[in-house]
């Protein structure tokens, strides 16, 4: 008896002439095909692969096809977290889970035990004469099998086709299934210092990549340096009265444009006033019934010597906005020792700059 699909989508998207707007909207369409599959499955947390021909060969257009899915998925993804493809990379290293690729089932219940990833999303590339055919697939880790998938036609054009014909190899480029999960060996940006010292942390930049000139995309490594005391990690935010609580980061570029409103995952985001009501709390619990230490449970503890890693999205949807060249990245982190059962709250401003992405994806005009 043929067995079917828990929840799939057929879909199809055509780029005409590859006008910025109408391709980011058709993307935005697919991503949100695939996020009411995911929701459909229940699968809380996912990572998006290079796509691939059906030889599992990658290439510039898969990569780009890839990070476009993946950064709007983390940009309107609801009850379910995107984990970054870098973090990805480093995961799949470190637990040396690269020989056999992720569709083998035992590979995929290790990357779910390892890095908590609920399922997979991979897609193949097959070229026909006038057209490319999309067909993705969303892989439960435990099970290995397929929990939904979607279906797109691409229209060729010469900028597609240049794309298409342009491998990857260990060297330049985004590996596939056999190769790191799929992520840039290469340098994705220039800085004169990526890590930024603290008291008690490092935070590293990981990642930064403008994504078609309207998402900013970065990932940032948080390593405890306190040798006996884990430290308990969190986001600042602010009330906005036109968007709501908001991450207190923000990037700024070398014409002035300021980018907020990140999407962050992979840490708690404080509400209620973020630090300054931590602080109010406390305050009030001195003399009141009032639990001055209930956020404590939600931020993300880091052992010693061990590092957690965050995602930010940053939407440069402003119209006529033009970014520039050079970057600052600004975020403010809610930190604590967890040696005692009320430890004492400290804001830490994270700060990078003279950021400079050396590649930029994009199709079109």
């Amino acid at each position: 008896m043929k067995r079917s699909l828990p929840w799939v989508i057929g879909l199809i998207f055509t780029l005409n002439g590859y006008a910025a707007a109408g391709y980011e909207q058709e993307i935005t369409t697919v991503s949100h095909s695939v996020s009411v599959a995911v929701t459909k499955a229940e699968k809380k947390k996912i990572s998006v692969l290079d796509f691939t021909d059906l030889q599992g060969r990658p290439s510039e257009l898969g990569r780009f096809l890839a990070e476009e899915l993946s950064v709007t998925l983390v940009m309107e993804a609801k009850g379910f977290s995107v984990l970054d493809r870098a973090n990805l990379k480093s995961i799949l290293a470190e637990h040396k889970l690269t020989s056999e690729g992720l569709v083998n089932p035992e590979n995929a219940k290790k990357l779910g035990q390892f890095a908590g990833v609920d399922a997979i999303v991979l897609g193949n590339i097959t070229s026909l004469k006038d057209e490319l055919v999309i067909s993705i697939k969303i892989i439960a880790t435990d099970t290995a099998e397929i929990v939904g998938a979607a279906r797109a036609k691409i229209l060729k054009t010469a900028e597609i086709q240049q794309l298409l014909e342009t491998g990857i190899t260990e060297n330049n480029g985004a590996g596939s299934l056999s190769q790191l999960g799929g992520e840039s060996e290469k340098k994705e940006f220039s800085i004169p210092n990526k890590i930024q010292k603290l008291s008690d942390f490092n935070v590293e930049l990981v990642s930064f990549r403008v994504i078609k000139g309207n998402v900013i995309f970065s990932a940032l490594g948080i390593t405890n340096t306190n040798k006996q005391t884990p430290i308990l990690v969190g986001a600042n935010s602010e009330w906005d009265s036109q968007y709501g609580q908001l991450v207190r980061a923000k990037v700024v570029d070398d014409g002035g444009n300021v980018i907020q409103r990140a999407k962050v995952d992979g840490i708690y985001i404080f509400g209620n006033n973020g630090f300054a009501g931590i602080q109010q709390r406390i305050s009030m619990s001195k003399w009141s019934n009032v639990d001055g230490y209930d956020w404590v449970s939600s931020m993300v503890k880091i052992k010693p010597g061990e590092t957690s890693q965050f995602t930010m999205a940053f939407p440069a949807d402003i119209s006529g906005m033009k970014l520039g060249g050079k970057f600052k990245l600004q975020v403010e982190l809610i930190t604590a020792l967890a040696g005692s059962d009320k430890p004492t709250p400290k804001l830490d401003n994270v700060y990078f700059e003279n950021i400079i992405p050396l590649a930029r994806v994009s199709i079109g005009n």
